[in-house]
């Protein structure tokens, strides 16, 4: 949709300025997020890891205020207590600046993101918690109240188990497009993750915390959870929901826990946070382009249908986007360099090809893979996120069908509050969920997509479930813990 040159340049005069309040009161922080790796030594060390911490700023030109060059690293085990002698602090130094953002246009914010790493070495197994905190947070946050009083905390969980036979890497966010909205449109954005381990992942938010100064233990802040956003558990894509627009800056944190087999059962082994700050602004009437479709080979499907693929296996998707307003040029991209075996390339105006080249030493598990289209509408970009999901694995697990050998399977699972799982005909289905005695516990309805989504009431007990459609032509197992 065009717009005259005066009310555009009225727009970006009035995001500008909130731009301006935003950085003119004292505050550069944007976001932080923490993950950890073993660190790569023959032999390995199971206490020793590599740390990194990324923070988000506005470097948009209206602030010169940066973080130091080194941030102090907290881990603790178990509880926290500032004056508990197990505590450890260590220092990250920043390696690193990128410039990032919402959007791409001139005058547009600025979001740059620095990386900090240490080489830290923990003094015992256990349940470790690694933070940081950051003061302070900007003035005038709408859904923080005296936002500008209170600090940015941020961790990330480590479960150092003599038991598990494989030292723990940390999931790592797959893309850094901050979510912004623009307008009282949807929108969609993706805080998924790569887990190197093939651990089952879930995602949920959480309510942002703070620390005071003399006390680096994460603290309740009087903060309204957002008012505009809510995540996929199984696919930690981030999408709006109905909301009144109001202007200006909103937080948000989300968790993404890992899960891992150990001895037969399911344990949480760790996690990982994204607290981030997002601008929100009434738009110029730039509508967001949209992914409409995926062509694997030479079918066609859903973009958010899963995909089976094995070990070794190179796998070609061609994706298509389009844009309701006439004469913007879309542009596509991903952030998935952390996924081993990715390309991803523009093939046309409306279309781009990502392939995947399926490591045969990768872990079986479940992987998302995001991709962005962003149109060129000014002075804001509209852009659409979508999370493409994979389940490697090597056979077919529980799961019949009568029909093509497109299936999916659930996701996660095991499972706590909520699994998703979709049928391979694009169809509302009735679909009947039954114990391990063959007692019916729920009755579902999938989504005309083929969608089907469970949350078990709390009369359920952790178990083994069968999920199964009237007719007897689908059915998963569900692992309910």
């Amino acid at each position: 949709m065009s717009l005259s040159t005066s009310y555009a340049y009225r727009l970006l005069l009035i995001f500008g300025l909130l731009l301006l309040e935003f950085s003119a009161e004292a505050s550069h922080i944007v976001g932080a997020e923490i993950t950890y790796a073993p660190y790569p030594a023959t032999p390995v060390n199971p206490r020793r890891y590599l740390v990194t911490a990324k923070l988000y700023r506005d470097n948009s030109g209206n602030t010169t205020v940066d973080f130091e060059q080194t941030v102090a690293l907290y881990a603790r085990l178990n509880a926290c207590s500032p004056t508990d002698p197990t505590n450890v602090t260590f220092q990250l130094n920043r390696v690193s600046k990128t410039n990032t953002g919402y959007v791409r246009c001139a005058g547009g914010p600025g979001i740059e993101a620095q990386l900090y790493t240490a080489d830290i070495t923990l003094p015992s197994s256990g349940n470790w918690t690694l933070s940081i905190a950051e003061a302070n947070r900007t003035f005038g946050i709408l859904n923080l109240s005296n936002s500008g009083n209170y600090s940015l905390y941020a961790d990330a969980e480590l479960t150092i188990d003599p038991a598990s036979v494989t030292p723990n890497t940390s999931p790592v966010f797959t893309s850094s497009l901050l979510p912004y909205i623009c307008g009282n449109q949807f929108h969609r954005f993706s805080f998924s993750a790569y887990d190197a381990n093939g651990d089952s992942l879930v995602y949920r938010m959480i309510t942002p915390q703070g620390t005071s100064n003399s006390d680096f233990c994460p603290q309740t802040i009087p903060v309204v959870p957002t008012p505009h956003f809510t995540i996929d558990p199984a696919r930690g894509e981030l999408s709006t929901v109905p909301f009144t627009l109001t202007a200006g800056f909103y937080i948000m944190a989300a968790r993404v826990e890992e899960y891992r087999r150990i001895g037969g059962n399911w344990r949480k082994i760790g996690s990982v946070m994204r607290d981030i700050m997002y601008p929100v602004s009434g738009g110029t009437g730039n509508r967001n382009p949209s992914f409409t479709s995926a062509l694997v080979g030479t079918t066609t499907q859903p973009v958010t249908q899963i995909l089976r693929v094995v070990p070794g296996q190179t796998l070609t998707i061609q994706l298509a986007a389009t844009d309701q307003d006439a004469g913007q040029v879309l542009r596509f991209s991903t952030e998935a360099t952390t996924v081993p075996g990715v390309s991803f390339r523009g093939i046309s105006a409306t279309q781009a090809q990502l392939t995947w080249q399926v490591p045969n030493n990768l872990p079986l598990g479940r992987y998302s893979i995001p991709v962005v289209v962003q149109d060129n509408g000014c002075p804001f970009n509209g852009s659409e996120s979508q999370t493409l999901n994979f389940l490697v694995t090597t056979q077919v697990l529980a799961v019949t069908s009568s029909g093509p050998s497109n299936l999916a399977a659930s996701f996660p699972n095991p499972f706590h509050d909520q699994v998703q799982f979709q049928l391979p005909r694009s169809q509302s289905q009735q679909i009947l969920v039954t114990d391990q005695v063959g007692r019916t516990v729920a009755h579902l309805t999938s989504r005309a997509d083929g969608t089907v989504v469970w949350q078990p009431a709390g009369s359920v007990k952790p178990g083994i479930y069968l999920a199964r459609t009237t007719d007897g032509s689908y059915s998963v197992r569900l692992v309910h813990y």
